[in-house]
């Protein structure tokens, strides 16, 4: 720009610019010297010393206006740039500069603006990475001193590819959910509330029980009359005077006592009275008692049917199954029929032929009762498992799965072994029918019996002998045997006695003796009378039932019960049940043996630790969920699942089925679900405690669990030997 003088460019280029801003602002009427004054004015304000009063320097002036404005935007971009590069320059120079800078510094001073655009993305990328970084060490911070393990274990794998496919948030709610539940959670309570209710239980059973005596000794001595005390005193004096009932008055004497018994008869609410001296106290009169409870009925003949007479209800206990009555002083069984068509000719024949001198009182009931009067009773009390098991399969399972005994009893880690078999060897007979004897292997069988009385793990012990056939030569040889090996003092200390089984029936002992007799191969025995024979004498024994034979197990017929009971005695069969193999428990697919795969979650934290478990165990009428068993006993254990066992009600029928179980010696633990779900090892340690505590191990000490004994049938055939 040519204006006259020479000022400096950048103020020159500087004026002008703002000189367009003011001649665009100028109405086209204005005035030209108003123009040039604008125009001077704005000269002179940046010290451009020019002459604008031509009109030819001020029209040039105002051409170079354009220019002068790109001058001006290019000198502002160039000292932005260059001061953009110093700042730039600055941050790259730190020690701790990211290395995005440089490259960002090379891209401003080559002015490359596509490699400036990468750089500054680069960069954005580094700060945001920065962030995450500086987010995440404080997250850390506050994640150590709040969880240092976690924080410690974030830190230590921070790079493994797992963490990426882990859903943290939904860990860490589920972690604050599980923090909830735990502190919430009332299972120990819960238990300790239990014992306690059990307690509770306990001393209102038993206060109940003093109570209701209480009660029943007041309500007799309030409606006890002076007559009847003065009754009660004349008897207890002629019963004194009877003695051993071999004097000369005895039958005047308990004629006497009769008469005073019958008048303090309604001072007496309940009477217990041996059936042989039932009649010498009171007479068979018509209803003269409310009830009338028989026990041992398959033993009592129909010679004693007047008992049918004394009360309008009567309650008979037995088992067709045991001993029954022989003949009797009835006669033999023509004369009894005879009798009958001459007595019973007005009844049906099919009940007339039902009295015959070997029928017993619960037989006649039970053949005139109807569908809901009788009552089978399935638990047994007296024998271990083992023990009553032969009986159990031999007499009483008809097969349908639900039949059969089932033993309550536990067997314990310091039990005698239930079953034992001595093989006498060199035996021989002597005599013949009832005068049968073996000397050899009763001999044998009283040192045995002086041995276990000397044996400290007998002590306290009680024992019988039992004779399996009618040998009343074979028992006296016992006695004189007994008597020769033991003072009296002794025999009557252990209550050692020795019979037949029906001198048994009724009686047991904590080791029975059976001793078979005979020494030559025999006929077969399988008859009605053997049967129950059989099955009273190898269920007298409470503890250990120990089997002499002179024969081995091939010298009896397939079909004797003797065979039958030898081979069960050699090799029994499990009495635990089977326990399925871990790999056929699925945790997620159901199995038919279970109710619900909460129970076979349990029964495999059981199993993989070794335990027999056996899943729906059957117990009277009821089924367990499982049971652990071992030498040591049983133990039950009670799955409670979301399902069943959420209610007050149902949590109150538990109660009462755990205390049943209780009075039949078993111990439940109950495992929850919701406390198993949250905490499996925690749930089952009381399980673990109460195992060891029963002496129950892993692994099953049973080695004929896959024996595969089953009994013998039995048909309708005839006894080949002596009757019992």
């Amino acid at each position: 720009m040519d204006v006259g003088v020479e000022v400096p460019t950048r103020k020159v280029t500087v004026a002008l610019s703002e000189l367009a801003d003011h001649a665009e602002t100028l109405d086209a009427a204005q005035q030209l010297g108003q123009l040039r004054d604008v125009v001077a004015k704005t000269l002179v304000d940046h010290q451009v010393s020019c002459d604008v009063s031509g009109l030819a320097v001020l029209i040039g002036t105002l051409q170079e206006v354009p220019a002068a404005r790109q001058q001006v935007a290019l000198d502002c971009a160039r000292n932005r740039v260059r001061e953009l590069y110093r700042n730039v320059d600055s941050w790259a120079s730190r020690p701790n500069a990211c290395p995005e800078l440089a490259g960002l510094l090379t891209a401003i001073g080559e002015r490359d603006v596509e490699r400036y655009a990468h750089c500054r993305a680069d960069l954005q990328t580094a700060r945001s990475e920065q962030s995450s970084e500086i987010r995440c060490a404080e997250l850390i911070r506050v994640l150590a001193a709040t969880h240092s393990e976690l924080a410690d274990l974030w830190t230590r794998t921070a790079t493994d590819p797992a963490w990426q496919e882990r859903n943290i948030g939904g860990a860490w709610a589920w972690s604050r959910a599980n923090q909830f539940i735990r502190r919430r959670r009332d299972a120990a309570e819960e238990r300790l509330l239990a014992e306690k209710f059990e307690r509770t239980e306990d001393r209102l059973k038993h206060v109940t029980e003093r109570l209701v005596a209480v009660d029943a000794i007041s309500s007799c001595l309030k409606d006890m009359s002076d007559e009847h005390v003065r009754a009660l005193n004349t008897y207890r004096a002629h019963m004194s005077k009877v003695g051993a009932g071999t004097g000369k008055k005895t039958r005047e004497f308990r004629r006497a006592a009769r008469t005073a018994m019958e008048k303090a008869q309604d001072a007496v609410p309940a009477w217990v009275v041996p059936l042989p001296n039932l009649l010498e106290n009171i007479s068979a009169e018509h209803n003269r008692f409310d009830v009338l409870i028989v026990d041992e009925a398959s033993q009592v003949g129909i010679e004693h049917l007047y008992l049918l007479w004394m009360a309008p209800r009567v309650i008979v206990v037995g088992d067709d199954k045991q001993c029954t009555p022989g003949v009797t002083s009835l006669g033999r069984l023509d004369a009894v029929f005879s009798r009958n068509e001459e007595h019973l000719a007005g009844i049906d024949e099919d009940i007339r032929r039902i009295f015959t001198p070997k029928s017993h009182l619960y037989e006649v009931l039970s053949a005139r009762s109807g569908k809901d009067a009788l009552v089978r009773l399935r638990e047994h009390f007296r024998c271990m498992p083992e023990i009553i098991k032969w009986s159990s399969d031999q007499f009483y399972d008809d097969g349908s799965g639900d039949s059969g005994l089932i033993p309550l009893r536990e067997r314990k880690g310091d039990s005698l072994p239930p079953l034992k078999v001595t093989k006498v060897d060199g035996a021989v007979t002597e005599g013949r029918d009832t005068r049968l004897r073996n000397r050899v292997e009763a001999k044998q069988l009283i040192e045995t019996l002086r041995n276990c009385v000397d044996s400290p793990d007998y002590a306290g012990k009680t024992f019988g002998i039992v004779v399996l056939r009618n040998a009343v030569g074979h028992i006296q040889y016992l006695e004189h045997l007994i008597n020769e090996y033991f003072t009296p003092e002794e025999r009557q200390e252990r209550q050692i006695r020795v019979g037949t089984a029906p001198n048994f029936q009724g009686d047991e002992r904590d080791v029975v003796m059976l001793s078979t007799v005979v020494a030559t191969p025999p006929h077969a025995v399988g008859g009605e009378s053997y049967r129950q024979a059989f099955n009273v004498a190898a269920s007298r024994a409470r503890d250990q039932m120990w089997l002499f034979t002179s024969l081995d197990l091939e010298e009896f017929k397939p079909n004797d019960l003797r065979a039958s009971l030898l081979s069960y005695m050699l090799s029994p069969p499990s009495v635990f049940g089977h326990s399925p193999e871990l790999d056929e428990v699925s945790p997620d697919k159901h199995n038919p043996l279970f109710d619900s795969l909460f129970e076979q979650r349990v029964f495999r934290e059981i199993k993989r630790r070794g335990y027999h478990v056996v899943p729906q165990y059957p117990v009277g009428s009821r089924r367990l969920d499982l049971v652990v068993v071992g030498d040591g006993g049983r133990l039950a254990v009670e799955c409670d699942g979301h399902f069943w066992h959420v209610g007050h009600h149902e949590q109150d029928n538990d109660a009462r089925r755990d205390r049943e179980l209780a009075r039949m010696g078993w111990t439940t633990i109950r495992v929850r679900e919701s406390e198993f779900a949250a905490d499996p090892d925690q749930e089952l340690a009381p399980l673990w405690n109460a195992l060891s505590d029963k002496g129950i191990e892993p692994g099953l000490h049973d080695t004929n669990s896959d024996n595969r004994w089953k009994p013998i049938e039995l048909g309708a055939g005839q006894d080949h030997e002596e009757a019992w």
